[in-house]
């Protein structure tokens, strides 16, 4: 479907310049994703900001994307109110689904 090849482009695609409208995860966006599918996904909003990962698998993964570029000075303070938002929400599906 239209929407979840939309999310699919946002998240998992490497773009080089990332959509600038806010889009809210719904958790039916969600399903049938795998544990490490979510765990990008959910990290991936705040890698495109610069987060350093501690993860040996995140920061590998996010290394390897050329749009990717560890910020030593980031905050989680640069994220946006739907990003945090998005965040949770993958987080708890996670949780939910024991994921």
């Amino acid at each position: 479907n239209w929407e979840a090849e939309q999310l699919f482009d946002l998240v998992f695609r490497d773009p080089p310049d990332f959509p600038k409208a806010s889009v809210v995860v719904q958790e039916s966006q969600l399903k049938g994703k795998s544990s490490w599918e979510l765990t990008v996904m959910r990290n991936q909003i705040a890698a495109r900001l610069g987060r350093p990962f501690r993860d040996p698998d995140l920061r590998r993964y996010f290394e390897s994307q050329s749009w990717y570029s560890a910020d030593p000075n980031y905050s989680d303070r640069r994220l946006r109110a739907y990003e945090v938002e998005n965040m949770k929400t993958i987080l708890e599906y996670q949780k939910k689904h024991h994921l």
